[in-house]
């Protein structure tokens, strides 16, 4: 997805598993982008980059997910260039998605 802000908070994109409580987020935190992952009720947050987002510049994320026995890998590219590899292991979730929400910010 593609994003463009001048906000320096700001949830820019959610998803939930309507089965369970696990979630996939990604927000602006004082300018700063981070992911919020919550599988199995284990709550994980990272920030991505040293950069900030909120510039008003246009911004591209690619998320790729894959699944492996026994845990889930996160692969993110951000800006074409920032690449991001968050792996959980001893996860028996599975992340379906099937409802995006995409809040837009100013």
């Amino acid at each position: 997805f593609r994003f463009q802000t001048h906000s320096s908070d700001a949830i820019l994109l959610y998803t939930t598993n309507k089965l369970n409580e696990d979630f996939l987020g990604f927000d602006l935190i004082d300018g700063f982008f981070s992911i919020t992952i919550n599988l199995n009720k284990n709550k994980q947050r990272q920030e991505l980059s040293q950069q900030r987002f909120n510039d008003g510049q246009t911004h591209f994320i690619s998320l790729h997910i894959q699944g492996y026995q026994g845990g889930l890998e996160f692969n993110l590219i951000m800006d074409y260039r920032h690449n991001t590899r968050i792996v959980i292991r001893n996860s028996l979730s599975k992340v379906i998605v099937s409802y995006i929400y995409v809040f837009f910010c100013f």
